[in-house]
């Protein structure tokens, strides 16, 4: 309803086209709904590797493995290669190699990684609670064809309780990790400029 409120100030009445990415995809599916239920028109509703419930067979991380998470996220950002180094990799050594090879000190930005982590927390629980409701439209669904994190249903099997309409899925050779850098996307990308197309 928040986000349902912060479009239509901007863009009181659609059509929209909303978009996600994994837990964000989730996000719009709601938000399509929600706008629906306002008498708003959804143009396009497209998901990027997204699952619409969590997998109770899956291993939740914890806050330490958020941390973890976040620092491996640094590391991809600024290319450091860390496959020389032991897989248990400490904590304090990628902070040490985020140091040496990219010059940032990490310590400088412990306020927004605590914010960070807290956020991941945060939508891990709402995603582990959260009972999808049915989208009256079409959704387009780009899937990671390399997935290792447990998101590896195919888009058409697990939305399909949750969509009216049809659902059009594509494979994208990358993880779920790596759907939004630059070469995955230009893998993807022409594809969903023609999605967004509104003659097609």
């Amino acid at each position: 309803r928040n986000y349902a409120d912060r479009i239509q100030e901007i863009h009181p009445n659609g059509p929209y086209n909303l978009l996600g990415w994994s837990f964000g995809g989730v996000v719009v599916h709601e938000l399509a709904i929600e706008l629906q239920r306002r008498g708003c028109a959804i143009s396009r509703l497209i998901i990027l590797d997204a699952k619409p419930g969590f997998d109770d067979a899956a291993s939740l991380p914890d806050h330490a493995l958020a941390e973890m998470d976040m620092l491996k996220e640094v590391v991809r950002f600024y290319h450091i290669d860390i496959s020389d180094e032991d897989e248990s990799i400490s904590y304090e050594r990628m902070e040490q190699l985020i140091r040496e090879q990219a010059g940032v000190d990490l310590s400088r930005y412990e306020q927004l990684r605590d914010s960070v982590v807290r956020n991941i927390n945060c939508n891990k629980d709402f995603y582990q609670t959260h009972e999808p409701g049915i989208f009256d439209g079409d959704m387009i669904a780009f899937s990671a064809a390399r997935n290792t994190n447990g998101h590896g249903s195919p888009a058409l099997e697990s939305w399909r309780p949750y969509v009216a309409g049809k659902i059009t899925e594509y494979s994208v050779d990358c993880t779920h990790d790596d759907m939004l850098t630059v070469e995955s996307v230009s893998l993807f990308g022409h594809q969903l400029k023609l999605s967004l197309d509104p003659r097609a």
